[in-house]
């Protein structure tokens, strides 16, 4: 009986001290995975428009946390490079599925780099996303997520899309440059006649 009186007389205590009487501000600590809608960034995704600059400025308000890249749906075109080096835990999810429906990019970039470099970054992960390159003068690597000695790329999935050439797109290296890479992972993706 008496332990059960303390308790209630801590109980009481406790709701007392935890009473307030006026809004209270707290920090709010993110721990990554907030959701980036990169419509809300610019992105059209109607099949004629470059979205490029959409893209930039979606990646531009991730932190070095990461989080998640929501595509609008449809087919967005994009004709500039998209940065992702040494972010952490980075996902690019839509609604495509292994056969390229759904939430595209198109790339219409020219030339030897890579339409998405992320090297050295600590988790990517494109689910639900198909990636094309559709120009044949394109002879780089698609997803660069190569790393460099003592800082490797890790934990990279390519889930649920379709990656590689479109049209005249033929030309590409590798769809997935994936040298000093610790973990990837295909899951019901398709990439087109590359290696990786």
């Amino acid at each position: 009986k008496t332990r059960a009186l303390a308790a209630e007389a801590l109980k009481a205590s406790l709701a007392v001290a935890n009473t307030f009487t006026q809004p209270q501000t707290l920090p709010v600590i993110d721990k990554g995975g907030q959701v980036f809608n990169a419509k809300a960034y610019g992105v059209v995704a109607d099949g004629t428009t470059n979205d490029a600059a959409g893209w930039l400025a979606t990646i531009a308000a991730l932190p070095a946390r990461g989080g998640i890249i929501e595509h609008p749906g449809g087919i967005s075109i994009c004709n500039s490079q998209l940065v992702l080096d040494s972010l952490v835990d980075v996902n690019v999810r839509g609604s495509s599925t292994k056969h390229g429906t759904g939430a595209q990019i198109r790339f219409g970039v020219t030339g030897s780099g890579s339409c998405i470099s992320a090297k050295n970054i600590q988790g990517l992960r494109f689910d639900g996303v198909s990636v094309y390159y559709t120009s044949g003068s394109f002879t780089g690597d698609m997803i660069d997520v190569s790393g460099t000695v003592g800082n490797n790329t890790n934990f990279v999935t390519l889930s649920h899309g379709r990656f590689g050439g479109l049209g005249s797109g033929t030309g590409a290296r590798n769809v997935l440059l994936a040298v000093d890479a610790l973990v990837t992972v295909l899951d019901e993706a398709w990439l087109s006649g590359a290696q990786y």
